[in-house]
C-alpha cells in the first residue's frame, strides 16, 4: 500500500491517490498543526481536492503558484520491510481482526517556483 502511495505522489496521479483512500477516510491534523480554531480534520473530499491542486502542474490560484515537483521517499528503519502483529485493542475493531504495525519514515519534498521547497 505505501509503495502505491509513493507512486501516486511521485507520479502526481490523483486517480491513483483517490483509489487508495477508504470511502470513510478523514485526515486529522496533529496538535502542532492546529492554531487558534484552525480546522482539526478534513473530509476525504477536501483531502482529494487539496492533493488534486498540489498534483496539477497547471494549478492556477492568485495566492499560490503551482507545485513544480513532488518527491515522497520511504525508509524502513527497523527490520527491513517486515510487518509485526500489533495486539493493541482499538475502538471499533472487529473481533478476529489482526492489526499490524511497521515503522516507516517518510520525507515529502514539495518544490515551488524558484528555489523554495518544503520538507514535511
Amino acid at each position: 500500500m505505501l509503495i502505491n502511495l509513493k507512486s501516486a505522489y511521485n507520479d502526481r496521479n490523483i486517480s491513483r491517490y483517490d483509489e487508495l483512500l477508504d470511502d470513510d477516510f478523514v485526515f486529522y491534523f496533529s496538535s502542532e498543526d492546529v492554531l487558534n480554531g484552525t480546522v482539526e480534520y478534513w473530509s476525504r473530499a477536501a483531502e482529494i481536492n487539496a492533493n488534486k491542486n498540489m498534483f496539477d502542474p497547471n494549478y492556477s490560484n492568485p495566492n499560490q503558484e503551482p507545485v513544480q515537483d513532488i518527491d515522497l521517499s520511504l525508509t524502513y528503519p527497523q527490520g527491513g520491510r517486515s510487518v509485526d502483529p500489533d495486539h493493541t485493542r482499538r475502538s471499533g475493531e472487529v473481533r478476529g481482526e489482526t492489526w499490524h504495525q511497521k515503522i516507516v519514515v517518510y520525507n515529502l519534498t514539495v518544490q515551488l517556483p524558484g528555489d523554495f521547497s518544503t520538507l514535511v
